[in-house]
Formats: C-alpha cells, structure tokens, sequence
C-alpha cells in the first residue's frame, strides 16, 4: 500500500510540475502579447505626433502661401526696444561672406563683416535678414546689374540710394559707387530701415514688398484694392527671403552664436 500511495504521490508531483510549466508558458505567451500590444502602440502614438507634427507644418506652410501678409518670422518683426543684430555673431557674418560673394578678396571678408554687424546694430536688424536680402536681390554678386537699372549688393536704383544718402547723411558719390559692397549695403540697410518705419502699423510684409517693387507703386496699389490687397505680386519674393534666414543661421562651418 505505501509503495502504490508513493506512486500515485509521485505521479501527482509529475502532474502538478506540468501543469505549472504548462502555466508559465501561457503566462509567458501572454506577457509576451501584451509587451508587442505595448511596442504596437507605443510606435502608433509615435507615428500620431509626427503625422501631427506634418500636419501642423503643412497648415502654416499653406496659411502663409494664402496670405503673405502674414508674419511668421521674429525676426523680421518690427523691434521694439530690442536689438535683433545679437541673433547672428560677426564670425558667422564673416564665414557667410567668405563661402557666397564673389570676386571678393579672402583679406577683406571680416572687414565686411564688421560693417554689416555695425549697419545691424545701428538699425537693429537680425543680420540673418540682411544677408537673406542680399541673396535673393543679387546672390551675392557685387557688381549685380538688373534690366531696370538696380545696382549691387542689395539691387539699389540710383534716385532711391540718392534719397537714402541725403536722408541718412551716407556719403553717396554717384550710381559707380554702388558697385562697392560697402556703400551698397550702407545704403541698403539704411533703406529697409526707412521702409520698416514707413510701414511699422502693418505686416512687415509690405516692407519687403516696398523694398521689391517701390513704395510709390506699392501704395498705389495698396490704394486701389483697399482691405482686399493682398500682395500677391511680390509673395514669391516674401517668402524666399523668409525661408532663407534659417537657412543662413545653420550655414556650414559658422563659428559662434
């Protein structure tokens, strides 16, 4: 009787020992399901915010193709006490200079650079700005010529730098001297500065604008269309000089904040 009472305990253990493994595998089957539900989601909720993230791209992309009068840049916003020339450092002008202009002596690039920064700080503009302007009006090429007559750096017509020099008080000698990158920009700078004190109640949309076609004809158009005007001639314009700020910011190599 003892023996057959081992046995059966022992066939009882056996049982027990299986269904227990038997157990743990379907716990473990189970733990396992419930860990890739987990990474299932996980990866769901990732994809949600960068779908979120593209839809939110996309909707300003499109708000600001409907509208360029829209101001989506701090930087170009009219300052108000600030002093938006602290955005860029006068080493990462320089870096900017020395890679895009042409035919421009290397030993003369931080010289330019330096000005730029002065011109910025004087009239508090984000240098990344300027240099954005400099880009789109002539790409950097300094003995630029237009088929309207616009000269240099920043594509100035020559009554318009006349009119800016008397205005500012910058030595102006004459449409040659447009030519020069030092001038030129002097002078450029110094007419943004007026068109952004011109235009200061609205977007600074219509300093651009200005900039780009006249202000004499923007405010004729501004005139005709009233509240309906919305720019579109020059959004094109508007916009590439937006879209390159960021893009000088990060521009390789620069050194500096």
């Amino acid at each position: 009787m003892r023996n057959q009472n081992n046995q059966i305990t022992a066939q009882a253990e056996k049982l027990t020992e299986a269904h227990n493994n038997q157990a743990l595998q379907i716990a473990a089957r189970s733990v396992g399901r419930g860990q890739a539900v987990m990474k299932y989601l996980i990866r769901v909720g990732q994809w949600t915010a960068v779908a979120a993230g593209l839809f939110l791209v996309s909707s300003v992309t499109h708000r600001l193709e409907v509208d360029p009068t829209a101001d989506f840049s701090f930087s170009i916003s009219n300052p108000k006490g600030g002093d938006n020339s602290t955005f860029m450092s006068e080493n990462h002008v320089a870096v900017i200079l020395s890679g895009y202009l042409d035919v421009f002596p290397k030993s003369q690039v931080n010289k330019l650079a330096r000005h730029v920064m002065a011109l910025c700080k004087k009239h508090k503009f984000d240098p990344a700005l300027v240099l954005s302007v400099i880009r789109v009006e002539s790409n950097f090429h300094i003995k630029a010529r237009s088929g309207v007559g616009a000269m240099g750096l920043m594509q100035l017509m020559p009554p318009t730098a006349n009119f800016v020099a008397k205005r500012y008080g910058i030595r102006y000698t004459g449409e040659r001297s447009l030519l020069d990158p030092y001038t030129n920009v002097a002078l450029g700078v110094a007419y943004l500065s007026y068109l952004r004190e011109k235009y200061r109640e609205v977007s600074p949309y219509f300093q651009f604008a200005a900039y780009n076609m006249g202000p004499a004809r923007l405010d004729q158009l501004r005139s005709q269309q009233g509240a309906k005007f919305k720019g579109t001639a020059t959004k094109d314009y508007y916009e590439s000089i937006i879209r390159f700020v960021p893009v000088l910011r990060s521009y390789p190599g620069r050194t500096g904040a």
